[in-house]
């Protein structure tokens, strides 16, 4: 089983790696990847050899998990199915491998730069360049057609992490729509903390010599 994430801030919680890192997509600027202006970078030609370690490896893999799929880009998806099939030597869908979940809640946040694989091309504003657009919507509707090929849906619908706390449980689920008032303002206001010393986050080390 291969556990990855959309982010690597979501990979790290999970102990798992970037969906963009498992399947070798490019992600910064380099000089055999093609850019598209809605800023997602796809292997270029010359990026597409598949080395024998990484086609053995894939051959392994029988389950792949792709969390914060909120925050999956129709055009990422594209990419990384293309990518598996060639890592995994098969035109099926995600090259044959024999389980993919899919986690995550579209409540949260959408994907950056890219358009989401809950709708289809038609339905989301393309306003770039018309040489990109047609490329980039055939893209996007073999990626969109992909996501409604998961038909199996598991929904959560028990709030663990607030189970103990009720009125906390029902905040949650107010912002989780949108539905805040004035009360929920107010029960924020009485949690906090006056006259004490905020936390301070610094990245690695950030602390030292001061």
């Amino acid at each position: 089983m291969l556990v990855t994430a959309t982010s690597g801030t979501a990979a790290a919680r999970i102990n798992g790696i970037t969906l963009h890192s498992a399947c070798g997509l490019t992600v910064g600027q380099t000089g055999g990847a093609t850019r598209d202006v809605d800023g997602v970078r796809l292997p270029g030609r010359g990026e597409r050899f598949v080395d024998g370690r990484s086609r053995m490896d894939w051959q392994e893999k029988e389950v792949l998990v792709i969390d914060e799929v909120s925050m999956l880009g129709a055009r990422t998806l594209h990419a990384a199915n293309e990518q598996l099939c060639r890592l995994r030597g098969s035109a099926r869908d995600f090259g044959g491998i024999p389980v993919v979940i899919l986690c995550g809640d579209f409540h949260q946040f959408r994907p950056v730069q890219e358009r989401s694989i809950l709708l289809p091309s038609a339905a989301v504003p393309w306003d770039e360049d018309r040489a990109f657009a047609a490329e980039q919507r055939r893209q996007h509707d073999k990626a969109h057609a992909l996501w409604r090929r998961f038909t199996t849906v598991v929904v959560l619908d028990e709030q663990m992490r607030a189970a103990g706390d009720p009125e906390l449980r029902r905040l949650l689920g107010r912002i989780r729509r949108g539905e805040q008032d004035r009360s929920d303002l107010e029960l924020l206001k009485r949690r906090y903390q006056y006259g004490q010393t905020p936390l301070s986050w610094a990245a690695e080390n950030g602390h030292e010599g001061k």
